[in-house]
């Protein structure tokens, strides 16, 4: 399964979580906003859609940063992992998330996460070391 995942950050560089709904799969787990990229779509189309879906932003633009695979017990994921450099709205749940949250990237390690998100988690802190080294 596909999944597009969008790391939005603020300008004080804090980063968009949401807390997912208890009744789905890795409920009450934080989760960085994103979904399924569904058939015909390309994975950036599905993030702008889902971000909207979501939490109510409109994507400007984006930036790929990687893709990481996780393998779970009964299923297995691509996350195909961009870096929303610019969007517009007030982002809020509005897709039934438990909770949103901005939140300082050291914050993310001690938060619940589901395991895939642990690799995400990385990949954002390295990121985040080279904007304030550039």
């Amino acid at each position: 399964m596909d999944v597009a995942v969008g790391i939005v950050s603020d300008d004080k560089h804090r980063l968009l979580i949401t807390k997912r709904p208890l009744d789905k799969q890795h409920g009450g787990l934080w989760e960085f906003p994103g979904g399924k990229v569904e058939a015909g779509e390309t994975a950036l189309n599905a993030l702008v859609r889902e971000l909207k879906e979501e939490v109510d932003i409109d994507v400007l633009a984006a930036r790929l940063l990687d893709t990481i695979e996780h393998h779970y017990p009964t299923f297995s994921v691509r996350l195909l992992v961009f870096w929303v450099d610019d969007f517009e709205g007030i982002a809020s749940a509005i897709e039934g998330q438990a909770d949103l949250k901005w939140a300082e990237v050291d914050e993310l390690w001690g938060m619940n996460f589901p395991e895939a998100n642990e690799a995400i988690i990385s990949l954002v802190s390295q990121q985040l070391l080279d904007l304030a080294d550039g």
